[in-house]
């Protein structure tokens, strides 16, 4: 059986089983992989996790495209190029620790200023960098996709470019997607505002996966 695999961020990774979306639902709900998988009659394995910058996203890719066989389906939800990642000690060893650059007014990640990875001073320096550079930043995730593109050709595997993010969330409009970038409807919108959360509930994973579905389509 092929399979569905999906690469991204919160936008992508399965929607946590505890909590009031889950709660309004009454059950754990499903997203775009899931919508897509079911839609062919393949398998879907979700590697979307929460947080994750491109630069993590086109790592998880590295460390799986060897299990991708010919005839899967990739999509990948890139997250937006203010978000980058930088190794920290922890006990257990030397892991990536994800921040996201948002802006000068809000500050920085609290992770970024308790002297555990970098420092206040170094952190803005890092944010100032990726506001100024931000197109030199997404041409870097644009090479990762034209290369990720020449090898689906040749392992005979689909893939869909997508990202939630507009060039309110830095710029990662610049990004060479296959899916227009437009709102979709997100926990707030579905519940009414039972449910305060930007992320989508499974109304929005659902819109994204037709739109997936119509242009893969597209390429049959």
């Amino acid at each position: 059986m092929n399979s569905v695999w999906t690469f991204g961020d919160s936008m992508t990774a399965p929607i946590g089983g505890d909590g009031p979306y889950t709660d309004w639902l009454g059950r754990r709900a499903n997203t775009h992989c899931q919508f897509i998988a079911e839609h062919f009659g393949f398998e879907p394995i979700n590697k979307g996790v929460s947080g994750s910058s491109p630069n993590q996203i086109f790592d998880d890719f590295m460390l799986n495209h060897k299990d991708i066989k010919s005839g899967d389906i990739v999509t990948f939800g890139w997250s937006p190029i203010m978000r980058y990642r930088i190794a920290s000690q922890k006990p257990y060893g030397i892991m990536w620790q994800q921040f996201w650059a948002t802006s000068f007014k809000g500050g920085v990640e609290k992770a970024c200023v308790d002297g555990t990875y970098i420092t206040e001073e170094v952190a803005q320096h890092i944010i100032l960098n990726r506001y100024e550079f931000k197109y030199f930043y997404s041409e870097e995730v644009n090479r990762w996709i034209s290369f990720i593109k020449e090898w689906a050709k040749l392992k005979g595997v689909k893939v869909v470019n997508w990202t939630w993010c507009d060039s309110n969330f830095g710029g990662a409009h610049s990004i060479n997607v296959d899916i227009p970038i437009r709102m979709r409807t997100d926990m707030s919108m579905e519940t009414n505002n039972v449910v305060k959360d930007g992320h989508y509930g499974e109304v929005g994973h659902k819109e994204l996966a037709k739109e997936i579905i119509e242009f893969l389509n597209k390429l049959l």
